[in-house]
């Protein structure tokens, strides 16, 4: 099993941006598969905040 964790940074309308950690476990060891577990996790204040959202893996790391 691996642990992905990303960096997700939500760009506002105004210019500003704030960051947001997200560890995701991947039994398979897919990142595709968490990468899309990262965005379903993060969707719900997408859109409540209308902002633009990038997502970057920073770290795989086993989880023992």
């Amino acid at each position: 099993m691996q642990r992905f964790l990303w960096r997700v940074t939500y760009t506002y309308s105004d210019g500003t941006s704030s960051h947001e950690a997200v560890c995701v476990r991947a039994a398979d060891g897919d990142e595709a598969a968490a990468r899309t577990e990262v965005e379903a996790a993060t969707s719900r204040y997408l859109q409540a905040s209308r902002a633009t959202r990038t997502i970057t893996l920073t770290v795989v790391t086993a989880d023992v």
